[in-house]
C-alpha cells in the first residue's frame, strides 16, 4: 500500500511540474521586432509572388535574379549577390509555383511562355525599369534567353550560370514545360544552402561597358 501512495505522489508531482512548465513557457510572448529585408508579395498575372529587393537606384540597370529548377527558389542565390546592392537594385523573386510564391493546381499555367510573360510583367509593373540585367541559373538560364529573344529592347546584359541553351531545350525528348509541370505538382523543399558564384566575375560582367 505504501508503494502505491509513493507512486501516486510521484505522478502528482510530475503533473504539477508539467503544468507549471507549460504555464511559464507560454506566458513569455515574442517581442515585436521590425522585419529586415523581408519579402513583399506582389500580384502578377494571377499569382502572388515572393519578391525581395536590395539596394537603391543609382542610375544603373537593376539586376533581376532568375532561379533554376523547375521548382526551386531565389534562396539558391542567398548571400551570393547582396554585394551588388552597393551599385544598383538587386531583385530576388520566386517564379509561380516555386519557393514561397503561390501555387495553383493548373498545369496549363506552368509553361515557359507564361514564365516569360511573368518576368516581363515583373519588369514593367514592379521593377519599373526600361532596361534590366538578367542573371539566370540552370533552368532560369533558358528562361532569360527566351525572354531576351522576345524582349531584347529591355535587356542590358545577361549572365548565364550553369546554363542550358534554348536550342538544347528543343533537342530534349522531354520538353521543359512537362518537367516544370511535374516539379510544380511535386514541389521540393526550399534549398537550405545558397548558390555560390564568384563575385569578381559577376561584378565584372555586370559593370563592363
Amino acid at each position: 500500500m505504501l508503494v502505491l501512495y509513493v507512486i501516486l505522489a510521484v505522478l502528482v508531482l510530475i503533473a504539477l511540474y508539467v503544468a507549471i512548465a507549460y504555464y511559464l513557457y507560454n506566458r513569455v510572448l515574442p517581442q515585436s521586432r521590425p522585419c529586415v529585408d523581408c519579402a513583399t508579395p506582389v500580384h502578377i498575372n494571377g499569382y502572388d509572388l515572393y519578391y525581395r529587393e536590395l539596394g537603391t537606384d543609382k542610375g544603373a540597370p537593376p539586376v533581376i535574379l532568375v532561379h533554376g529548377g523547375p521548382g526551386h527558389s531565389s534562396l539558391s542565390f542567398k548571400n551570393g549577390f547582396d554585394f551588388l546592392a552597393e551599385q544598383t537594385r538587386v531583385i530576388f523573386y520566386d517564379q509561380r509555383g516555386s519557393g514561397n510564391s503561390q501555387i495553383k493546381p493548373n498545369p496549363e499555367d506552368y509553361t515557359i511562355e507564361q514564365l516569360v510573360e511573368e518576368l516581363e510583367a515583373l519588369r514593367r509593373d514592379v521593377v519599373k525599369a526600361d532596361m534590366v540585367i538578367l542573371v539566370g541559373h540552370s533552368f532560369g538560364s533558358a528562361l532569360v534567353q527566351r525572354y531576351a529573344l522576345k524582349y531584347p529592347q529591355h535587356v542590358e546584359k545577361m549572365v548565364i550560370a550553369g546554363g542550358i541553351s534554348d536550342q538544347q531545350r528543343h533537342e530534349q525528348p522531354l520538353h521543359l514545360e512537362i518537367v516544370w509541370r511535374i516539379a510544380v505538382l511535386h514541389r521540393p523543399r526550399l534549398p537550405s544552402r545558397g548558390f555560390k558564384i564568384r563575385r569578381r566575375m559577376v561584378y565584372q560582367i555586370i559593370r563592363k561597358r
